[in-house]
């Protein structure tokens, strides 16, 4: 069995892996897969610094090789691969209170410095977004969705 959870996107390579996935399995070998449609996380009411954050994330993403959508686009590759059986749903938690609805802003402090460095946005913007994204989270009168999570399991045959 192989599994692995938000690695694709950050891959540009992801149908040469697939492949050599497939390679090492067994007849009968699992694969499963989580990964995300980044595009698709969203905010009630909407809210233009929450849309800049998805920008963000998914144009370093792109900058640097990967696909922070690439979820929808799983299944064939899976298919490509070689795999059959191929099994998929969609998880998207959203929240309007507790420690879900600070995720936009911990994946914006884990990305800043590199926004900086490939000179998507400056220091201070960031700080900006990170402040309104911090408000807009305190109102209970909103609420936040993580990003789309593809869930895959395929089967070598």
């Amino acid at each position: 069995m192989i599994y692995a959870r938000f690695l694709f996107s950050h891959l540009d390579n992801a149908l040469t892996i697939l492949k050599y996935a497939f390679a090492q399995l067994n007849n009968g070998g699992t694969i499963l897969i989580e990964d995300t449609d980044f595009s698709g996380h969203f905010c009630q009411p909407p809210m233009r610094a929450f849309d800049i954050y998805i920008q963000w994330y998914t144009g370093l993403l792109a900058r640097r090789g990967g696909d922070a959508d690439i979820g929808k686009c799983l299944h064939s590759l899976l298919e490509q691969a070689g795999f059959s059986q191929i099994e998929m749903q969609i998880s998207q938690p959203a929240y309007r209170e507790g420690p879900g609805k600070l995720m936009a802003e911990l994946t914006l402090d884990a990305i800043s410095a590199a926004l900086q460095k490939e000179q998507i946005a400056s220091a201070e913007k960031i700080l900006k977004i990170h402040a309104e994204l911090s408000r807009y989270r305190a109102d209970a009168d909103t609420m936040m969705s993580l990003p789309r999570i593809f869930e895959l399991r395929a089967v070598r045959v």
